[in-house]
């Protein structure tokens, strides 16, 4: 069947899948009780060699000479595969569905073997923790067995010793800043991270990171390799200590990695980071080199400065202009340099005279020839040496070996050209740093464990609140606009006296107005790229190094000033599509042949013409014309339109609709819209075809079609949007200039762009190593203690798209390896000892002698002389009519006649003076010596090394690839103590016991538990509204480790109450709820009320207390205010109020029972409690707040699998949009869509009549709620 005109090819959807690899099945979440996973206690002890010397001492060292880390299980919570959730949205096209990994019978065992936990191979999927890079790592050695079976360990910890510059609190915002409250995570792991990291500054530090090394070490295979990334701060430090846990031998190199921007300091300014790598075992390391690519006047390409024409009969030097621009270089023609053949040092071999062209040479002065006299004679025969002065010279092409080897020092990490993509968490670490860190040292297959703006000045249309009218005046401040001849001041505000108004929003009321950028503070409105007021969550600032782009169109006199990679809303113009100002890309055949065409015009486009022409729909057509190898019928450049008149006789034929699809595939990608008019239309109906070609042109200047284009890439005559009408305006001037200062922007809420007075701008751990991995066709396990940074982990790897990299052995899976590209690796002595020259140079050479003969016969007795420009002749004249007796003795002592040329002295171009007749000759002589010169390099190429890129394996185009299965796993909140475990700790032998300082008395369970009881006395649980529970009493319960206070309400019907309150630093999950009910039961009288407090609820607890049914006992869930955890770091309580009863989230589910889908359910989520850790109250969400959300249509009561999956908050180019854009072909864009919404697509009941909806919200808290589908 025919492709329609206009679709993309259609392309397989893959994956990588590990079948050669497996993992231990541990504990899916739904299935863990204190029976069938019980916290037994269990740790392991690690120790230090006290007796190293050298070693770095700091404060608690020599105390810490060993450690314990307690052994836990890693809890799977969610089991994902793109490909399943993508499939919900695939045009139905006959394909049969593909099961993914996790519904084969293998993963989903009977129940009695499913809680056997760690004793059967499930195949291997990957991972993301959420927990303590400690504690996962101690799981994986200890209950998985995974010592010496991971390649490579990346660690990016925190730099510095600043709590909230290592922290993001919300999912939408990266802007966070040291020391201020509303920054402060309220995520109780990362708490507990910044006290084990930094509360003792350095000190604490340096503890935390040497025992995370030493557990790396014992997870790395003997051919593994660490990076640390930090930056100078303390670079020197972390050095000091991998060598002590690797071993001084085992250091393999600190790369110095330029970042994105510069920090300045009050003397000089620093723009770098560190990885200090190291390798497990040194001798038997795994290295990949990788190379980057020479540069004609750059790295690696700094002599390259002649050039040589594709048949080899021309070389000069390179121009200015081309040396400037490389692409200037005419095609086919090879750089080269002239390299030295001699070395120091003399040799009885080589410190010898050498001949070439007559000339004798000598090394030089104690020196000899890098290569033996036979080797020279070679690389003569092969056209390799060159005169050089009074010596000669090797010649080397670029494409002898075009690369270069990376070294340590990547000076191509910074700079808008290295980020691909947009940065979505605080301390996300850049794509490049990592892929060149894995590219190195894994192959595919491999494990990879990771444990861890606008210028100052610029207006931006504001805008009043949203819900109130509002009248009056604003501030005016100018632009600063660097004082050039473009410094025009900025518009009037509201109500100044130059008596302008401002634009409406909407044919409403609600004035907007241009405010300085940096003027703007949280809670002001300014206008979103839909000309819609959007209230401003935070301004952000930052110190910028690097390029600023500065953009100036028609209708203003302001130039908007932004960083390169700053994206602006835009419509690319077609810059080589021929015009007015640019013909370059037209084949000069084809202009005359336009000229001949609008001369034949058919009468249905000569009646077009006469209402496009003279700009009658306000823009400018051209007709007939040419645009590559075809020519339109009518052209606007402006609007990267293409009218095409098509007549049924000369359009029908199916050849004639294979030339217009190609035509039409080919005017696409070019970015032009394609648009075809039966002629028969135009004649029948001319007004209603004028109309459409007007609605088409007015789509294509719409910011509803534009696209986000980074500020560099931006060219004179690209189309922005101005205003807040938005109204289309050419760029006039582009400039470009390097610059250190301050910029600015914008977090905007529920959208990503915010209105410039010039035009709409994009506004500003997140799984990168996952990312990469993913993208490499590597295994990896990442965790973090984050939940903020594992929500957008896992968006950005269920919505990623990769290319698909051709596999060595397609049978053997992605584990085989890929298929790279390769280069040669020409040297002088590949050449000079290459086998074959030899026999290729005796059995060509003789037809370059006899055409060189046949030559001299042609020329003989003509009166012609002919001055020779090189050899040993060099300066004097060959002279062709002079007899054969006439002889010259060259400088080397051969003797040669004065009317022949020899071989070297032949002239590249045909000399004007020499007889016509001789051509022939000429041609034929070089030909034959061109013909042998191919040979030559043909056995050079073939017999040279050859370097394998590592970064670039060949891609399969007619496939597309999706992330892998991987899972969302936890480690599990420790158990926490009774009363009397708490009184009586157990001491290790030769352990004394601690002594009741401040830090003992913070860690203590005991003191905790009675300040929360105390605090939850005084202040009671705040309910909905006025609503509360109070307490007329509440005491300590002894005898019971997992209820650990007992109370009276107070009021009428005041009734027993029992309190389980949850860790400080983790979840409260749910064998501590399944262990306080069976306590709960033993209790007489039975309490009324089971309270669990806790700072976070992990899911399934959650799910267990909502759906126990007890009759005559309520469970509550009560979240706890995290300013109880960090009133010390914290300048004031955000709230008064302590504990928030917390309710369900709001889930809907219909039925329906009309339609196509009639018998099938759909399902909407309406909202959730929300804890405002800004306020400290809870709050009632409504979908703006939800991050994302998933539904699995079939739960199964063990893991989430979700089948569906929704990101409401994602903007317009985040989410799902790039892999739809993507995947036009695959994807039907209405049911897509979807996933951007609160609503479900349709679906049907699967074998467990059970869904399970799992709630995300911006600070990475996640709801889960089960239902019934019976």
């Amino acid at each position: 069947m025919a492709q329609q005109r206009g679709s993309s090819p259609k392309r397989r959807v893959e994956q990588y899948k590990h079948k050669d690899k497996e993992r231990l099945n541990n504990p899916p979440a739904g299935l863990v009780t204190p029976e069938t996973d019980p916290d037994a206690g269990q740790k392991k002890t690690y120790a230090y060699d006290p007796h190293l010397d050298p070693q770095l001492v700091w404060a608690g060292k020599a105390e810490h000479t060993s450690f314990e880390v307690p052994t836990v299980s890693l809890h799977v919570h969610e089991r994902i595969d793109p490909s399943t959730i993508i499939e919900a949205v695939l045009k139905r096209n006959g394909e049969q569905y593909q099961p993914s990994l996790f519904e084969t019978p293998e993963e989903n065992p009977p129940i009695r073997q499913a809680v056997e936990f760690y004793k059967h191979a499930h195949g291997w999927s990957n991972r993301l923790v959420a927990g303590d890079s400690l504690l996962v790592m101690n799981s994986l050695l200890e209950k998985e067995g995974m010592a010496g079976k991971v390649q490579m360990i990346y660690i990016d910890p925190p730099y510095g010793i600043k709590y909230g510059s290592n922290f993001q609190p919300f999912v939408n915002n990266r802007d966070v800043k040291d020391g201020k409250d509303e920054d402060l995570t309220a995520e109780p792991e990362q708490i507990r991270a910044f006290r084990d990291t930094w509360e003792l500054g350095i000190h604490s530090y340096l503890t935390y990171l040497r025992d995370r090394l030493l557990l790396a070490r014992e997870l790395l295979t003997e051919s593994g390799s660490i990076f640390v990334q930090i930056s100078d701060e303390n670079v020197h430090h972390v050095r000091e200590l991998m060598d002590e846990v690797f071993g001084k031998d085992n250091f393999v190199s600190v790369i110095t990695v330029e970042k994105t921007s510069g920090f300045t300091e009050i003397l000089i300014p620093y723009v770098t980071d560190f990885l200090v790598l190291y390798a497990k075992d040194k001798k038997t390391t795994k290295y990949n080199q990788l190379y980057s690519s020479k540069k004609i006047g750059g790295e690696g390409g700094v002599g390259y400065t002649n050039i040589e024409s594709p048949d080899g009969r021309e070389s000069r030097p390179l121009t200015k202009e081309e040396m400037d621009d490389p692409r200037r270089i005419p095609k086919g023609w090879r750089p080269f340099f002239l390299g030295s053949l001699a070395s120091q040092g003399q040799s009885a071999n080589t410190t010898v005279e050498f001949e070439f062209n007559g000339k004798n040479y000598f090394p030089g002065h104690d020196r000899h020839w890098t290569v033996s006299l036979e080797g020279l004679k070679r690389l003569a025969e092969v056209g390799r040496i060159a005169e050089r002065g009074n010596g000669i010279a090797y010649v080397r092409y670029l494409d002898d070996y075009p690369v270069q080897p990376i070294v340590n020092v990547w000076s191509d990490t910074g700079g808008g050209g290295f980020i691909r993509e947009r940065k979505v968490y605080v301390v996300q670490t850049a794509i490049k740093v990592l892929e060149r860190c894995l590219l190195m040292t894994t192959d595919p297959g491999d494990l990879v464990f990771d444990p861890t703006c606008v210028r100052k000045g610029t207006g931006v249309w504001g805008s009043p609140t949203p819900a109130l009218p509002v009248h009056g005046e604003g501030a005016s401040l100018s632009p600063r606009l660097r004082g050039d001849h473009r410094g025009a001041t900025s518009p009037r505000l509201l109500g100044d006296d130059s008596g302008a108004t401002s634009p409406r929003l909407r044919g409403d009321d609600r004035g907007a107005a241009v405010i300085p950028i940096e003027t703007i503070r949280p809670d002001d409105y300014v206008l979103g790229h839909g000309a819609q007021p959007h209230r401003v969550l935070r301004l952000i600032r930052k110190w910028y190094r690097g390029e600023m782009i500065g953009i100036r169109h028609e209708h203003s006199e302001q130039t908007l000033w932004l960083t390169a990679d700053h994206k602006v809303l835009a419509h690319r113009r077609p810059h080589t599509l021929g015009g007015r100002l640019d013909w370059s890309a037209i084949p000069q055949p084809l202009r005359g042949r336009s000229k001949e065409l609008r001369r034949e015009m058919t009468p249905p486009e000569r009646k077009l013409w006469q209402v496009l022409r003279k700009n009658q729909l306000g823009i400018t057509f051209r007709r007939q014309h040419p645009i590559g190898p075809y020519i339109g019928d009518f052209y606007c450049r402006e609007a990267a339109l293409v009218v095409e008149v098509d007549g049924a006789a000369a359009h029908g034929t199916e050849e004639a609709l294979a030339h217009d699809q190609a035509r039409d595939a080919f005017m696409q990608s070019l970015g032009l819209k394609i648009i075809r008019i039966p002629a028969v239309d135009v004649e029948r109906n001319l007004e209603a075809v004028w109309q459409y070609i007007g609605d088409v042109s007015s789509q294509q200047f719409s910011p509803e079609t534009a696209e986000w284009i980074e500020a560099k890439e931006l060219r004179k005559g690209d189309l922005v949007f101005f205003g807040a009408g938005r109204m289309p305006a050419r760029i006039v001037e582009v400039i470009t200039e390097f610059t250190e200062e301050e910029v600015y922007d914008l977090e905007v809420e529920g959208v990503h762009s915010f209105l410039t007075e010039v035009c709409a701008v994009h506004n500003c751990g997140s799984g990168t190593t996952a990312y990469v991995a993913e993208q490499w066709g590597r295994r990896w396990i990442t965790c973090d203690t984050s939940r903020v940074a594992l929500t957008l982990a896992r968006q950005r790897l269920m919505t990623a798209m990769f290319d698909y990299y051709e596999l060595a052995h397609l049978n053997e899976g992605v584990g085989s390896g890929f298929k790279y590209k390769t280069v040669p690796h020409v040297t002088l002595k590949s050449i000079a000892n290459n086998p074959e020259i030899d026999g290729i140079y005796a059995r060509m050479h003789p037809a370059v002698e006899q055409a060189l003969a046949e030559l001299n016969r042609a020329l003989k007795g003509k009166p012609v002389k002919f001055k020779v420009t090189q050899g040993g002749r060099q300066g004097q004249f060959v002279d062709f009519a002079a007899p054969d007796s006439a002889t010259l003795t060259m400088p080397s002592g051969q003797v040669v006649k004065v009317n022949g040329l020899l071989e070297s002295e032949v002239p590249f171009e045909f000399p004007a003076d020499w007889p016509k007749e001789t051509r022939q000759a000429f041609e034929s002589f070089h030909r034959a010596r061109r013909a042998m010169r191919e040979k030559i390099d043909e056995a050079i190429a073939q017999h040279a090394p050859q370097e394998t890129l590592y970064d670039q394996p060949f891609v399969d185009r007619k496939k597309v690839r999706v992330t892998g299965p991987f899972t969302v796993e936890a480690v599990p909140a420790p158990a926490v103590k009774s009363i009397e475990e708490s009184l009586t700790p157990t001491l290790s032998q030769g352990e004394r016991e601690p002594t009741a300082d401040a830090s003992v008395a913070r860690s203590g369970e005991t003191l905790r538990q009675a300040e929360w009881r105390d605090e939850l006395l005084k202040t009671g649980i705040r309910g909905r509204g006025r609503q509360s529970i109070r307490f007329v009493r509440l005491e300590p319960l002894a005898g019971c480790r997992w209820l650990h206070a007992d109370g009276e309400t107070s009021g009428n019907g005041a009734t027993r109450a029992v309190v389980s309150f949850g860790p400080d630093h983790a979840p409260l999950e749910q064998r501590q709820v399944a262990s306080a009910l069976e306590e709960a039961q033993r209790l007489v009288p039975r309490p009324k009320l089971i309270i669990f407090a806790a700072f976070q609820f992990d899911p399934e607890a959650a799910k267990d207390i909502e759906e126990t049914n007890w009759p005559g006992v309520t469970l509550l869930k009560v979240q706890m205010n995290a300013d109880l955890l960090t009133e010390d770091l914290k300048k004031k309580r955000a709230s008064n109020e302590s504990f928030w009863l917390i309710g369900q989230p709001d889930v809907q589910v219909e039925r329906i029972t009309e339609g196509e889908h009639a018998g099938k359910v759909r399902v909407s989520v309406n909202g959730f409690d929300y804890y405002n850790t800004v306020t400290g109250n809870i709050e009632s969400g409504g979908p703006e707040r939800i991050a994302m959300w998933l539904l699995d249509t079939d739960y199964d009561g063990r893991s989430l699998f979700p089948r569906q999956v929704f990101f409401p908050m994602a903007g317009d180019d985040e989410g799902w949009a790039k892999l739809s854009r993507n995947l036009r072909a695959e994807i039907d864009p209405d049911l897509i869509e979807a996933y951007r919404g609160t609503v479900s697509l349709p679906f049907g009941p699967g074998e467990h009549k059970r869904i399970a909806v799992k709630i995300v919200d911006d600070r990475g808290i996640e709801s889960l709620k089960v239902m019934n589908l019976r």
